[in-house]
């Protein structure tokens, strides 16, 4: 087991986060791959935006502004931790548009 897997069990650990918690994240987030969707940030502003990659192995996701020119805007990283850390929350702030 390398160090992030580790790292990443502890966390989970800590957070009563099931390996059958990340198997519907991943599923869900395959699912969405491409798709457009609006998330609700935590500012509670929400964002059009596309989930442009969410491979099994995975650390980050790209997400891309669909009310912003490309061009002008910057890259949007969702770190999959953030979603670990919460995913029961982050599979409702998920509306397809």
């Amino acid at each position: 087991m390398d160090f992030d897997a580790k790292e990443r069990e502890s966390r989970a650990e800590k957070l009563c986060y099931t390996a059958d918690d990340h198997k519907k994240m991943l599923t869900l987030l395959q699912s969405i791959q491409k798709r457009d969707v609006r998330v609700q940030l935590l500012d509670g502003k929400p964002v059009n935006c596309t989930i442009e990659c969410c491979e099994p192995s995975f650390k980050f996701i790209a997400v891309r502004d669909l009310q912003t020119p490309i061009g002008l805007q910057p890259t949007a990283i969702l770190r999959t931790e953030d979603i670990e850390t919460d995913y029961i929350n982050f599979c409702h702030i998920l509306i397809f548009i």
